[in-house]
């Protein structure tokens, strides 16, 4: 019998299992694309919600509860949390599922790692969405869109091959996977919708063609989630 002042001890297994995780995604977001390769590589469970950003759905009340800049991903996590930016969810997920590891051990590794992270997070897929294009056609016309996106995406590439031309082993930072391989795929995606010249870029295509080939890059691939037009290929473009 349960004394006076005491908790009672569940039973072996008499918990209910935890919710699974809840991903808002867009199939050809760049940003929810790098989330979903690391739940995959992670072995996370989630559950999937489609926002078809072309159709505004990320503007519907429901949404903006999410999250107020009305942007994939949001992450739900227990008790209804949420958790928006793609990075910031990156973070948790190392943090909370630590196995595989994306981020080195040895605190310059992890540094140059996340050096990579944020040059295409800052410094390349910012300057090359769906907002800021749509804002350099008012200004310039269509041709002007393509021409300073390219722009954008090769300045990146210079820099993120730069230094994973020293880095690099199978993957982006010797021959594990980190996050810089997690942000490089969605955004090889882009560089090839504005026609980017990958020539320059030998050892972010080689990474890239071994990428490619693990379960959890193919898995988590634009052309393969539940909001994935029939038609849709790698090609089509991307957020």
């Amino acid at each position: 019998m349960e004394q006076a002042g005491q908790s009672a001890v569940p039973e072996p297994g008499s918990q209910p299992p935890p919710a699974p995780l809840i991903l808002y995604s867009f199939y050809r977001s760049s940003c929810a694309w790098r989330v979903r390769n690391a739940l995959e590589l992670k072995g996370v469970k989630y559950e999937y919600r489609a926002v078809n950003i072309f159709d505004k759905e990320q503007k519907t009340e429901d949404f903006v509860r999410l999250n107020t800049l009305q942007q994939v991903p949001v992450l739900v996590v227990d008790n209804g949390r949420t958790i928006g930016e793609s990075v910031a969810i990156l973070e948790y997920l190392e943090e909370v599922y630590p196995e595989p590891r994306l981020l080195p051990s040895s605190p310059y590794d992890r540094a140059i790692v996340r050096q990579l992270v944020e040059i295409i997070n800052s410094g390349t897929q910012p300057l090359q969405n769906l907002r800021v294009l749509l804002l350099v056609v008012e200004l310039g016309g269509d041709a002007e869109r393509t021409m300073w996106a390219r722009d954008a995406i090769a300045r990146g590439f210079g820099g993120f091959e730069d230094i994973i031309r020293r880095t690099a082993g199978i993957y982006c930072y010797g021959d594990q996977i980190t996050l810089a391989d997690v942000v490089l795929i969605p955004q090889l995606f882009g560089a090839r919708l504005y026609g980017v010249n990958l020539d320059a870029f030998p050892t972010i295509q080689r990474v890239e063609a071994a990428l490619l080939k693990h379960p959890a890059f193919i898995t988590a691939h634009a052309d393969n989630q539940p909001d994935t037009p029939p038609k849709h290929s790698a090609a089509a473009g991307q957020k």
